[in-house]
């Protein structure tokens, strides 16, 4: 039975030389219209991230030291989310099982990390998952305004504030950098709205166009997609920030990043925009808490205010 063992041995060579154990999964375009069937797997849901700017004080009680801080929301794709909203199934090959364990963002579909576990029937190791520490600065927040309702006398706007950036991404959906400002305000019922140019950077030439990615979503891959990062500068026109400007990062959902997963480790996502992974143990901050918190305070504060882009030659 010479032929048969010399098969035999030429199978496990070939699994042995084509495996190198690294984690797949395969990304699907989460469906929502009145004719999916639905979700019959339990698959993994998530959606890019867009960036809220949130403008307050440092000290609320005394209304002292201004911040800005970019966090994230669920992108909103000018009401497409089948454009951002995914799912993530592992994709094994021959001889390698992947394993996912995912965590997202507390009361959104935000993904906080992925980890990755590989169950490796060549040498029947089992692979164990290891964590990374999330550090990030958070501003003390304030309660936000209540808001009016009917004809009124326009109060003047107070902090916190709250700017969602992906109106303006979405109209122009460009990689390179803005060659001018672009105008824009946040409104609310019976308040004055505030008034800001706005300017974002180029995105990293590695950024990949989001369309382009669905396009071949079929495909193994071996990655974590993420919204592409890019700095905006934004500088305030009117009350009561006239004059401030700060400068941060944002994620731009209409183009993605990809970072590899590790045979054994974590990736995990950064709290303005971004990734990282690491394969050593270590517990989550509680500042994961303290962003998760902000985003939540974020989320009610931008609820209130209606960011609008305005003509470019206006101010």
């Amino acid at each position: 039975m010479r032929v048969p063992l010399l098969l035999a041995t030429s199978v496990a060579a070939s699994i042995l030389a084509g495996c190198s154990g690294q984690p797949t999964v395969k990304y699907e375009v989460a469906h929502n219209g009145p004719n999916y069937p639905g979700d019959f797997e339990g698959l993994t849901k998530f959606t890019l991230p867009k960036s809220i700017l949130y403008a307050s004080y440092s000290d609320p009680d005394k209304k002292t030291g201004l911040s800005l801080t970019s966090t994230p929301a669920e992108a909103g794709a000018n009401g497409d989310p089948s454009k951002v909203s995914f799912m993530i199934r592992p994709s094994d090959s021959m001889g390698i099982k992947t394993h996912l364990m995912v965590k997202k963002r507390d009361n959104t579909d935000l993904l906080e990390s992925v980890g990755t576990e590989i169950e490796d029937n060549r040498t029947k190791m089992i692979e164990s998952v290891a964590g990374i520490a999330v550090s990030v600065i958070m501003a003390a927040v304030a309660t936000a305004p209540p808001g009016g309702e009917g004809g009124c006398i326009p109060m003047p706007a107070e902090l916190p504030l709250a700017i969602d950036t992906e109106e303006f991404l979405n109209a122009t959906k460009s990689k390179a950098a803005d060659p001018s400002a672009r105008h824009g305000s946040i409104q609310r019922t019976c308040v004055d709205p505030v008034r800001f140019d706005i300017q974002f950077g180029s995105l990293p030439g590695d950024a990949i166009a989001r369309d382009a990615f669905i396009a071949q979503i079929n495909n193994p891959q071996e990655i974590m997609i993420y919204s592409a990062c890019r700095t905006a500068t934004i500088t305030f026109t009117s009350a009561p920030l006239t004059g401030k400007q700060f400068t941060t990062t944002v994620a731009d959902p209409n183009f993605i990043q990809t970072i590899k997963f590790p045979q054994k480790g974590k990736v995990d996502m950064h709290s303005a925009c971004g990734a990282n992974t690491s394969s050593e143990k270590s517990g989550i901050s509680t500042s994961t808490e303290l962003m998760n918190t902000l985003i939540a305070q974020a989320k009610t504060v931008r609820e209130a205010w209606k960011t609008k882009k305005e003509a470019d030659d206006k101010k």
